[in-house]
């Protein structure tokens, strides 16, 4: 982390193969300071996908060099996201019914990320999670880690607990061990924070009080079926259910992740606070669907969002903050 008052603040949205919205956001990001993830910010927060968005940028690759740029990430992203989330051989899109399997998850975190763990990111990083066994959030915290050995993880385990959106994914069981005394049952943290912003303001404060916080909050995209979905609900027609789960989950991560930017908006003056908001095509919003052509698309959305004075204007104060 950079010596000194400055605080600035990374936060990532979850949504699943829409990560790659982030990522690219990201890109321009860096070619626009001409700096990369990890020493332009303080601190990253990630939720879901927003979360192996983080660990990918602020994680030393295996072979001891510095982290992956914002380029290298978003290839990670199109190289990986159908075996995270496989297509239907038949329809050739997002596959149903759900959830989808760990394992191919866990294979492509051990393959991007190694045997690192959560205390080697070289600066402070959250992912947000909920503990369904204590009922109550769970926060995995990079500086808390390289202090306390109970807070210490592998980030395959890290990336496995961040993407179990309900529905989705199984959640992640993590047992006890000689140096961790809780057992924890975790699901993805977009149930309480799909945008994680607030969570990595306050923390930011508790890690560097006297520096000034700007906040960079980048979203993977509107969820934009909602009000055709609502006409739709059956809960008590299986044809229509798993559809209807799906929107509902996607409405819970909007519907909180739009709070968390109504507060900081509210909390932050407008220089200090950018947030990136893509509204996306119906086509486009699903969480699953990882096709080439809609990675390429989702892709394509991002940069007429960034071309705004006033976005370049918030990306000079953070190299001069």
């Amino acid at each position: 982390m950079p010596t000194g008052a400055r605080l600035n603040i990374l936060s990532l949205d979850g949504g699943g193969v829409r990560g790659i919205v982030a990522a690219t956001t990201l890109l321009h990001v860096e070619r626009q300071t001409e700096q990369p993830v990890h020493e332009l910010f303080d601190l990253v927060a990630g939720t879901s996908a927003g979360a192996l968005v983080a660990l990918l940028l602020t994680t030393p690759e295996q072979n001891g060099k510095l982290p992956r740029d914002a380029s290298q990430t978003v290839q990670a992203f199109s190289d990986h996201a159908a075996r995270i989330f496989p297509l239907d051989p038949l329809r050739g899109g997002p596959r149903r019914p759900r959830p989808y399997s760990q394992t191919p998850v866990k294979q492509v975190a051990r393959r991007l990320l190694g045997e690192h763990r959560l205390s080697d990111c070289v600066v402070p990083v959250l992912v947000p999670t909920y503990d369904m066994a204590a009922a109550k959030p769970y926060v995995f915290d990079s500086a808390l880690a390289q202090h306390d050995p109970s807070q210490d993880r592998p980030l395959v385990d890290v990336v496995l607990s961040a993407i179990a959106a309900p529905f989705y994914f199984q959640p992640s069981k993590l047992l006890a061990d000689d140096e961790h005394p809780h057992s924890r049952l975790l699901i993805d943290g977009g149930v309480f924070a799909n945008n994680p912003a607030l969570i990595a303001l306050r923390r930011g404060r508790q890690i560097r009080g006297n520096g000034r916080p700007k906040v960079l909050s980048v979203s993977t995209g509107g969820h934009t079926r909602l009000a055709d979905a609502a006409k739709g609900y059956d809960w008590k027609n299986p044809k229509r259910l798993g559809r209807s789960l799906a929107d509902f989950i996607g409405l819970v991560f909007d519907a909180n992740s739009g709070m968390a930017h109504e507060l900081l908006h509210s909390e932050l003056p407008e220089e200090d606070y950018y947030r990136v908001e893509i509204q996306l095509p119906a086509n486009l919003d699903s969480l699953d669907d990882s096709r080439e052509e809609t990675l390429a698309a989702l892709q394509a959305q991002v940069e007429p969002a960034l071309r705004g004075e006033r976005f370049k204007r918030f990306l000079g104060s953070l190299v001069e903050n």
